[in-house]
């Protein structure tokens, strides 16, 4: 997986695999500067919290953090790792792990799809699916005090409505995939939602 920062006159590209003679789990960063003539230095990063199954990577539009999610199905690894990142020097250093699943809502059973910062960087947006794998949910993580590891809200709980992928627009806006499929009738169809305001508007099925 990768994602990447830029600066003025560089940008870096960072990735997340295996360190040399693994097989698994993930657990090496790789953060590579890249100049006007290409690839000027690379800084390796081990985390002490290795992922069996990596998922989705996204850097904060300011570039100061990374988010990492992990789709192992383990109960005890299924977290969005969050992290430090100074794009002057290329360090990353662990933040903090959030829990898409607290007890208090039991649906949550799947782990976290996608992930995205919001333009201002305060807010974490994750999806991910209620039991059974046939509906979505859309939370908003709040990276202001206090420092909580499941300090979030729901924005978007569908039972038949699935979420999948969450991109930030030119435009600022956040966007999310939604597909709906009932297999009873057989009917199906996409979706696009949107992302305003802590609110959620869906489109017309294409």
């Amino acid at each position: 997986s990768r994602s990447s920062a830029a600066s003025d006159v560089y940008k870096r590209q960072v990735l997340m695999g295996l360190s040399e003679a693994q097989t698994d789990p993930k657990d090496t960063f790789l953060i590579y500067k890249i100049g006007p003539s290409g690839f000027e230095s690379r800084t390796r990063y081990t985390t002490e919290y290795p992922i069996t199954t990596l998922g989705a990577m996204k850097l904060s539009p300011n570039g100061k953090k990374l988010a990492v999610t992990s789709q192992t199905l383990n109960n005890s690894e299924r977290y969005i790792y969050i992290y430090d990142f100074n794009n002057i020097t290329g360090e990353l250093q662990f933040d903090r792990r959030i829990i898409p699943e607290p007890i208090a809502r039991p649906l949550v059973k799947y782990p976290p799809i996608d992930v995205q910062f919001s333009a201002d960087a305060r807010f974490l947006y994750f999806t991910t699916t209620t039991e059974g794998d046939t509906g979505g949910i859309i939370a908003q993580f709040d990276f202001e005090p206090p420092f909580l590891e499941n300090h979030f809200s729901y924005l978007y709980e569908e039972v038949d409505l699935r979420t999948g992928n969450i991109q930030m627009g030119n435009d600022g806006k956040i966007y999310v995939s939604l597909s709906y499929g009932d297999p009873v009738s057989g009917s199906v169809g996409d979706y696009l939602g949107v992302i305003e305001l802590s609110l959620i508007h869906i489109s017309e099925p294409t």
